[in-house]
């Protein structure tokens, strides 16, 4: 990166200076890390302690934070969002010019736009189209039929089977699967038939999935991801799942057949969501919950439930050891005494 004066930064932020005029911040670094001309945030407060002890040039905070000394706080009512626009101005993504690799495969009637950028060992299927400035790397398999969008980004080794649509500004990880036959039988004469799936999966514009996840495609209709929404690394979307707009997913998730999932939902790791269930838009739901029916507010544990009874169950969990020892020694007390039969009375 190019150092930036900070009295620069801040005029590009908006941000409140009262500190050293002539510093120059030379990168970007966590609080725990950061020198004397880097750049840090503290836009979560669990982090105090690191401000208070940090030797970064200058931090990003709300003004009047008192965990940040005045004379190193570039005051910003949104730290997080400062430090993201810092990032980007003092790295900025490399510009890829159009490129089309001798090594790729590109069938007779696909199409590729071009601004776009095609790594080397990559295969274009017929009717494909390929749109601007999109950038598909290294070692990539797409189908026939796929459309891209624009300014999309296909990842390293990533598969993307026939008539799957991608749009615009997508990002899909490495080693990623879209479009793969799904998980669905049924009983033929006896035996167990693969079901044929030849519906496809729709991904929204602004998605992002991240490496070696896997989205099968419908089996009649459609599996969708809507716009907007983030899944991480390592994430299963079974067959005609609709995963609603703005959706965060954490890793090692997994969304079997059918089910529903709102706009807005938030997921925690290693959460998994039963088939041909719904879950409500704006449902929060905990890392490793099981949710087996559907469900809304905020919810978790195995099976999952409203979170206050889950954590009234957790509280009742930490005790039950002493609770045994007090039910044992009132059985104990009790089978010395002589019983009353009140059949008798």
């Amino acid at each position: 990166m190019t150092p930036i004066p900070v009295v620069q930064l801040a005029a590009f932020l908006g941000a409140e200076w009262n500190g050293d005029p002539d510093l120059v911040i030379t990168g970007v670094a966590p609080l725990a890390e950061a020198g004397a001309t880097e750049l840090s945030f503290l836009a979560d407060p669990r982090f105090a302690a690191e401000a208070r002890s940090s030797e970064a040039g200058a931090i990003l905070a709300r003004p009047g934070t008192p965990d940040v000394p005045s004379a190193r706080c570039l005051g910003v009512p949104d730290p997080g969002a400062a430090m993201y626009r810092s990032v980007m101005l003092l790295h900025p993504p490399t510009a890829l010019e159009s490129f089309l690799s001798p090594q790729t495969i590109v069938a007779s009637t696909a199409k590729v736009d071009k601004s776009a950028y095609v790594g080397a060992f990559v295969t274009i299927g017929n009717g494909t189209a390929i749109g601007e400035r999109a950038v598909i790397r290294d070692g990539v398999r797409i189908g026939e039929e796929v459309h891209v969008g624009a300014g999309a980004v296909i990842e390293e080794n990533a598969v993307i089977h026939d008539r799957v649509q991608i749009g615009d500004r997508v990002r899909i990880g490495p080693g990623t699967v879209i479009g793969s036959v799904g998980f669905g039988f049924v009983a033929v004469d006896g035996q167990q038939k693969r079901f044929p799936h030849v519906g496809t999966v729709v991904i929204e514009d602004d998605v992002e999935i991240g490496a070696n996840c896997t989205v099968d495609r419908g089996t009649l209709g459609t599996t969708r991801i809507g716009r907007g929404s983030k899944l991480d690394n390592l994430i299963h979307v079974g067959h005609n799942v609709q995963i609603g707009k703005g959706v965060f997913v954490a890793a090692q998730c997994g969304f079997s057949g059918s089910s529903r999932i709102g706009d807005g939902v938030q997921m925690g790791g290693q959460a998994g969501v039963a088939g041909h269930i719904s879950i409500a838009a704006g449902t929060r739901i905990g890392a490793k919950s099981g949710v087996m029916k559907s469900a809304s507010g905020s919810i978790a544990g195995h099976p999952a439930r409203q979170l206050i009874q889950q954590r009234r169950a957790e509280t009742h969990l930490m005790h039950l050891e002493e609770l045994v020892s007090r039910v044992s020694a009132l059985e104990k007390a009790l089978s010395g005494r002589p019983g009353k039969n009140h059949l008798e009375d």
